[in-house]
């Protein structure tokens, strides 16, 4: 398998993460303003964490997919995406609260366990999305479409 796949499922997991720790610390970073004139702002930032998580990944997948032989390795590409996805993932989000000046003393068990529990669901929804997008760009290349 070429090394652009995992390379760019990593990538992808690391936005990802850092983005959606973003998105859980921002009511604890904007102290300031009300909760309510920033509904806008955490509705944009929830669409743009939509759209990593389904459209760029089916994106990347239907790329990257094109670098591998699809019918014999489907499953080591899933395993791959997810696999590389999720680290991303877990790197992006950790690297986020590290330096989040947010106290996290009280709270540090459980913000690990959610953390690396949201790592592996991501993982799992990377690799199938990737998947789905790579068999798009398979069936697309042979003349399926």
């Amino acid at each position: 398998m070429d090394r652009t796949v995992p390379l760019a499922f990593a990538l992808l997991g690391v936005v990802l993460g850092a983005v959606g720790q973003l998105n859980s610390l921002a009511p604890a970073l904007l102290r300031g303003p009300s909760l309510a004139t920033l509904g806008p702002g955490f509705a944009l930032l929830g669409g743009v964490l939509f759209l990593l998580s389904t459209v760029v990944v089916a994106w990347v997948g239907y790329r990257t997919g094109r670098r591998v032989n699809l019918p014999a390795e489907f499953g080591r590409f899933a395993a791959t995406a997810g696999a590389a996805g999720g680290l991303g993932f877990l790197v992006g989000g950790t690297t986020t609260l590290l330096v989040a000046p947010v106290p996290l003393d009280d709270v540090l068990a459980t913000v690990v366990f959610a953390v690396g529990y949201s790592a592996v669901t991501k993982g799992v929804s990377i690799g199938l999305y990737g998947l789905a997008g790579a068999a798009v760009g398979h069936f697309r290349a042979t003349g399926g479409v």
